[in-house]
């Protein structure tokens, strides 16, 4: 994986596109807050699915966030427990910051890997999970820096602006959707 060319194509794809994925991912983003996460599966799957189609030069318009909850309770399988996990284990004392900043990474290419699976390929949870995982294997240090990157990225306007992470967690959508297409186009058929 050559993260510079990754993060090069998610910046320029975000900049080019930045209307639409600025509305849905905020609306979708807001949306999963106010639901306790309960929406984040089909949200994210959609958010995936509208920058795909962005990738793959197809139309893509704002309702694509929202055409995905037909597959609500495999992707919600995914999404919660991921969500959980990163809730919990960040609250461990003294190393929990540690924890969320080892894990978190390959956590959210997980996750996001497993949902658009789901959605696109028509993925049961279980061998997206593995779908997943079989990505991470391929060069785990490198994907890790990558998702790192993206949640840096990503986290910055939630520090900076607070409200200005409606702003940069579109990023690690774009960056998560990026890779999925690199790696589809290597291995999944």
């Amino acid at each position: 994986m050559d993260i510079e060319n990754k993060l090069q194509k998610s910046i320029d794809l975000y900049l080019n596109n930045f209307g639409i994925f600025f509305l849905t991912i905020s609306i979708g983003t807001i949306i999963s807050i106010i639901s306790m996460g309960i929406l984040a599966g089909p949200l994210i799957g959609g958010a995936m699915v509208l920058t795909l189609n962005l990738i793959r030069n197809k139309p893509a318009t704002f309702r694509e966030i929202f055409s995905h909850f037909d597959k609500f309770l495999p992707t919600t399988l995914i999404s919660l427990p991921s969500l959980f996990f990163l809730l919990i284990i960040q609250k461990v004392p003294i190393i929990g910051v540690f924890l969320g900043i080892a894990f978190s990474p390959f956590i959210l290419v997980i996750m996001a890997f497993a949902i658009v699976l789901i959605i696109e390929k028509n993925y049961p949870p279980l061998p997206a999970l593995k779908e997943a995982l079989t990505f991470i294997k391929t060069d785990p240090v490198i994907i890790w820096i990558y998702a790192l990157i993206a949640l840096i990225l990503s986290a910055i306007g939630a520090v900076a602006f607070g409200i200005g992470a409606l702003l940069t967690v579109p990023f690690s959508v774009i960056c998560m959707t990026v890779a999925y297409q690199d790696y589809l186009g290597q291995r999944i058929s």
